[in-house]
């Protein structure tokens, strides 16, 4: 969600803000017919983890993309941890899944990050990786991460006048201008 005065407010020193952008996929698994409708789920999950949380207000789904096997999501969400948080034991969770009407949806792959490693907030192909050693998984994904301190994300807002817009996207736009 976008950032209040109120959540600038009440930051505390020693909290980090994680944003996560998974932009686009390629050459994903067909699991429908010709083709498969991705969505994205993700999570800041332990280190290790790789069950998605079931409680909905602890990971985040994207919309799916019809009848596509490279598809572009531009999906973005900011993490919150508490300065009681230590990051090196935190992973990125995300799972790909195909969108299906009247049944469960198909599994397409997931990726684990460990926030602890990632050196800068550059976007990284990602290969997908299996849940059991039988499942067809096929592709990638585009990851960016940005991880800012409280103090860094309130220097920040208040340079732009309070308008938090996340350094992936600022760099992104200072691209295509």
């Amino acid at each position: 969600h976008d950032m209040t005065m109120q959540d600038v407010e009440d930051m505390k020193e020693g909290d980090h803000f994680i944003t996560v952008e998974i932009s686009e996929g390629k050459e994903l698994a067909v699991k429908d017919i010709f083709a498969s409708d991705p969505y994205i789920r993700f999570a800041i999950v332990p280190r290790g983890c790789v069950v998605m949380p079931k409680q909905k207000d602890l990971h985040y789904k994207s919309h799916y993309v019809t009848q596509c096997l490279n598809p572009t999501w531009n999906f973005v969400r900011t993490c919150q941890l508490s300065n009681t948080e230590n990051l090196q034991d935190k992973d990125i969770f995300i799972e790909i899944w195909d969108k299906d009407t009247g049944r469960s949806d198909d599994y397409m792959g997931r990726v684990s990050i460990n926030i602890s490693e990632l050196v800068d907030n550059k976007p990284k192909w990602y290969e997908l990786q299996r849940r059991k050693d039988k499942e067809f998984v096929s592709g990638e994904i585009r990851v960016a991460v940005e991880v800012l301190s409280a103090t860094e994300r309130r220097r920040i807002m208040e340079e732009t006048k309070h308008i938090y817009v996340p350094l992936l996207h600022w760099k992104y736009h200072m691209r295509m201008l």
